[in-house]
């Protein structure tokens, strides 16, 4: 071999090792995403719980309305829990992903009976304590994902 065709080969035995690397480090990129839109999702979901509970609306919040549904009494000239499933189906209209909001009672753990969509896979937030002079509830924010 002549001096310029070991160069020559020289250099694309780096010209394919620099490929090869580029190769690994996009796979290892595209990789990542499912973790960090888990993270972005459970994140979601937190934030989702406080901004529920806080939102006003028909003259007081929606955790008034929570506690009344769990409490079985009306909510704005409404059932409590028909009032708060409306104001979820109404988020759920604007969400990609499908919203269940988990209220139970918190010394019993029992389900205040809120309807649900079906949700094979999901995040589900960190509970959110609600205290009235009924009681403690439980809330929490489940996004229903594909997997």
């Amino acid at each position: 071999m002549r001096k310029g065709q070991v160069d020559i080969f020289g250099l694309l035995l780096i010209i394919i090792m620099i490929v090869f690397i580029g190769v690994i480090i996009i796979a290892l990129m595209l990789a990542r995403p499912a973790e960090d839109n888990d993270v972005f999702l459970s994140s979601k979901a937190s934030n989702m719980v406080n901004s529920l509970v806080k939102a006003s609306s028909c003259g007081g919040t929606l955790e008034d309305a929570m506690v009344a549904c769990c409490e079985g009494t009306g909510y704005c000239l409404i059932d409590a829990c028909e009032f708060v499933e409306g104001e979820i189906n109404k988020i759920n209209l604007g969400s990609k992903e499908d919203i269940n909001l988990l209220l139970t009672r918190f010394e019993d753990g029992a389900d205040c009976g809120l309807a649900r969509v079906s949700c094979e896979f999901g995040i589900t937030s960190s509970g959110f304590l609600l205290q009235s002079e009924f009681g403690s509830y439980d809330v929490r924010v489940q996004l229903c994902t594909e997997e």
